[in-house]
């Protein structure tokens, strides 16, 4: 039995790891591929690059938390999903912390986070709702079996 329960762990650690790397990459992806530098002129570089290294952290989880088998890792899923939606609504449909970076480093508001759907040139409103309701979905499908 104390073998099963580890295998557990070890499988949720692993899925952590997974989004900690998608994050990671779309971190990485975000700073290398601005143009004119865009966040080497911050203020508060290591806070500003830290917040916006757990933004990418969260955005990942947001987008790919639907993948996971484990209860745990789906409520946590949907528990986020309803905060970003409650907490975005209540902003203009914004992320705040996009804007703090943004502010901090003198990018206009008009710009999202350069994340997976910057990369690929999905506009943002018109995919990203829609997209976060079928992975809110997909997780309670998941919890419900």
């Amino acid at each position: 039995m104390k073998i099963v329960k580890y295998n557990n762990y070890l499988k949720e650690y692993n899925e952590i790891l997974f989004y900690i790397l998608i994050g990671t990459v779309s971190f990485i992806a975000d700073i290398s591929s601005g143009h004119n530098n865009l966040y080497y002129n911050c203020k508060e570089p290591q806070s500003t690059l830290l917040l916006l290294f757990l933004h990418h952290l969260f955005a990942a989880f947001l987008y790919f938390g639907w993948l996971s088998n484990h209860k745990n890792i789906l409520y946590l899923h949907i528990s986020t999903i309803l905060i970003v939606i409650i907490v975005q609504s209540n902003n203009d449909r914004r992320c705040p912390s996009t804007d703090i970076v943004n502010d901090k480093c003198n990018i206009t508001r008009v710009n999202y986070l350069r994340d997976f759907l910057y990369f690929t040139n999905i506009k943002r409103y018109n995919l990203y709702y829609f997209y976060v309701f079928v992975a809110f979905i997909i997780s309670c499908i998941k919890l419900a079996k």
